[in-house]
């Protein structure tokens, strides 16, 4: 293929064929000759089975492929960036268009230059003369699906100026009304028309059934609905259903009171674009004038029940005061006491009454032995509350459990020294409401008077350590101070030899992995925004033109440790072992100890089953642990993710795919450049562990 980089209209035979190949491939082996496409809209599909967004994009893809092909003036070709043919294979075996052979690297990287492709999933649509309508594909699909073809400018604007037409001119029948469908439907059956429904307060309330988040609210809802109806309100909720299961569908329908749109009904998937749908449970509010009053008070039902109702500005201003009032005069005793709930628990099963507390700082620790980000965060509070116990004793940590049966309670408890609640303690449910938990770990500071001072405790301790203590603005000012001063004679912007593109500019930072020595780093690096890359200042300021300060300590080139990829069956493990040892026996002794160690650990984190943990870009699930990183074959092997990044859901095992569901229209790219460049650092350094340790790269 010919570099076009310049050109809008391109020359399909030139822009797909090689000197040795005028065809493209489908996924069962047949050639198709590139003439064949000639008078065609092409869509052309950079992706990868490694890629998690692609993942999430791809069906979603296949769906308007399937919409569009029968018209039969449109097809899409898969440009691959995967690394070998296998990977290429099997990722291709799910998709029903074209491709340009694995085989054809040339081209392939041809066309990613071609199209400046420095992310994935990425998505460019050629009209039927080879002339660039756009490289916004995904997000073109993500907002208007087969809606938005032929993919044109002009078509695009057309959408949006309707979307902004319908918000302006919004009424009940416009969200819920389709041309071939004027009704909505119960339980039993029966269609009732949408205009039964205008002139009163509608909720909109999405449903995945199949997540934990959704059924658990349901119930809330469905005590909240009948209350109101009791009193004659003019309100009622209209289900739209995410269920992909027919079955699950029903069940859902028949446990509600409600109304819904019909199983599948292509209105679903439109109102969660329309009203940008981003969590679950979600319960929009629809006036009686048709305009939507509110977003989601889902929170606010949970909350504060049908006093929510009617759900106005008024009404939320009022709560906001009753809320703030409550904040004001919260004591420890009225957030850990309940009727005859006033006690919690101590290492020996006593029972501590709550009023012993007072006038302590204590934290709330939200967590569970099934998390991973939270069995690895727990030594590191167990280091910190250790060293502040020894030096203020009136502070104190209050374990709050999210685990499933006593016994997962009891073992992880032990590793604790602190207090908790007993276990399945009913006190958990208002304090995860009153504190907003999530996710976990969650780690509250509550000052001596029983006030809030920060729900960002764990953040600080994996920053600061027992220096924060006591977490208040005070005292991270103080920090920050030193901090301040750390830095003074740093160059503001460095060049590296390391980094040639752009300059690194000093950066404050939480935690990162250095570029240089990939070796963790906190608080100062010198950073490429654009390229997501950065550098412990010791390793970024060779010169002596900005020396950092005595006392700063590069974890790179002073620390003494060796760290490891190995690889196992499903992924690999990251090792990091605190002391130097030779490549040698020493070497593979040392690391199959470890390595046992850690093959038992992962064996019962799979039977446990696979919490999902969020990382920076992949919603995709993780085995986190302290030391190690099992990355799942549907996950891009990324840079070690620092625990400060993590948080899980309650729910771990409905949490990927119920994600992925409401987020089904939403993508985010991986840069493609600076991925294949760390991927071969990666590769480079397990070509020399398998050198060095074969026995262990057999596994």
């Amino acid at each position: 293929m010919e570099d076009n980089v310049e050109v809008d209209v391109h020359d399909l035979q030139s822009l797909f064929s090689s000197t040795q190949r005028d065809y493209l491939i489908r996924n069962n082996g047949d050639q198709i000759a590139i003439s064949t496409l000639n008078g065609k809209k092409l869509g052309l599909y950079f992706s990868a089975s490694w890629c998690p967004p692609c993942q999430r994009f791809t069906p979603n893809l296949v769906d308007i492929y399937n919409e569009l092909v029968v018209k039969g003036d449109f097809e899409i070709i898969f440009v691959s960036a995967d690394e070998d043919e296998e990977s290429f294979t099997g990722y291709f075996s799910k998709m029903p268009w074209l491709a340009v052979p694995f085989s054809d690297s040339q081209t392939r990287e041809a066309l990613d230059k071609c199209f400046k492709v420095n992310g994935i999933p990425h998505l460019v649509f050629l009209d039927e003369n080879g002339k660039l309508l756009s490289d916004r594909g995904v997000e073109i699909i993500g907002e208007y699906g087969s809606e938005g073809y032929p993919f044109t400018s002009e078509r695009v604007k057309e959408l949006k100026d309707q979307e902004e037409e319908a918000k302006k001119n919004q009424s009940l029948r416009s969200i819920l009304e389709s041309p071939s469908r004027d009704f909505i439907v119960k339980a039993n059956g029966n269609k009732v028309p949408i205009t039964e429904l205008e002139g009163k307060i509608v909720g909109l309330y999405f449903v995945l059934s199949t997540f934990k988040k959704s059924s658990d609210f349901t119930s809330t809802l469905v005590k909240v609905y009948n209350e109101l109806k009791a009193k004659e309100s003019n309100f009622e909720i209209v289900m739209i259903p995410l269920d992909d299961n027919e079955e699950a569908f029903q069940k859902e329908l028949d446990s509600a009171p409600w109304f819904s749109l019909p199983f599948k009904d292509k209105k679903c998937e439109k109102l969660v674009r329309y009203f940008e749908l981003s969590t679950l449970p979600t319960l929009v509010i629809i006036g009686p004038d048709g305009k939507t009053l509110h977003p989601n008070v889902a929170d606010a039902i949970e909350e504060h029940g049908a006093n929510a109702y009617p759900f106005t500005p008024d009404k939320f201003s009022e709560l906001e005061k009753i809320e703030k009032a409550r904040q004001e005069a919260q004591t420890l005793e009225s957030v850990l006491v309940s009727g005859d709930l006033d006690f919690v628990v101590g290492k020996d099963g006593i029972k501590i009454p709550v009023s012993d507390l007072v006038g302590k700082h204590i934290l709330l620790y939200f967590s569970a032995h099934w998390c991973p980000p939270c069995r690895a965060f727990t030594p590191k509070l167990v280091e910190t509350y250790n060293e502040i116990k020894s030096k203020h004793d009136e502070f104190e940590v209050i374990f709050i459990s999210s685990d499933r049966d006593q016994a997962s309670y009891e073992e992880y408890y032990a590793t604790m020294p602190w207090l908790a609640l007993p276990y399945n303690d009913k006190r958990k449910q208002s304090l995860s409401r009153i504190f907003k938990v999530n996710g976990i770990p969650l780690l509250v500071a509550l000052g001596p008077t029983g006030k809030t001072i920060t729900t960002e405790t764990r953040g600080l301790i994996m920053l600061h350590g027992a220096e924060a203590f006591p977490f208040t603005d005070e005292r991270l000012s103080e920090i920050e101070a030193g901090f301040a001063e750390m830095a003074k004679g740093w160059v503001d912007k460095v060049k590296s030899d390391l980094h040639e593109d752009h300059e690194l500019v000093l950066t404050r930072s939480q935690v990162y992995t250095c570029d240089g020595c990939d070796k963790e780093g906190k608080i100062w690096a010198y950073n490429c925004e654009e390229c997501n890359f950065d550098l412990h200042p010791e390793c970024a300021l060779k010169e002596d033109k900005g020396k950092p300060n005595e006392g700063w300590v590069c974890d790179g080139e002073d620390a003494t440790g060796t760290q490891v990829l190995i690889p196992v069956n499903g992924g690999m493990i990251e090792l990091y072992i605190s002391k130097q040892v030779t490549r040698d026996q020493q070497m593979i002794d040392t690391l199959m100890e470890k390595f046992n160690i850690f093959s038992k650990h992962i064996e019962q984190m799979k039977t446990e089953g696979s919490p999902n943990c969020s990382n920076p870009w992949s919603e995709n699930s993780s085995l986190v642990s302290a030391g190690s990183t099992h990355v799942s074959p549907t996950q891009s092997i990324d840079k070690p993710t620092n625990l400060l990044g993590y948080a899980i859901s309650e729910q771990p095992k409905e949490h990927t795919k119920s994600m992925q569901k409401i987020g089904k229209y939403h993508y985010q790219s991986k840069n493609l450049v600076i991925e294949r460049k760390r991927r071969d650092r990666i590769r480079e350094g397990l070509f020399a562990l398998r050198a060095s340790v074969p026995k262990i790269s057999k596994v």
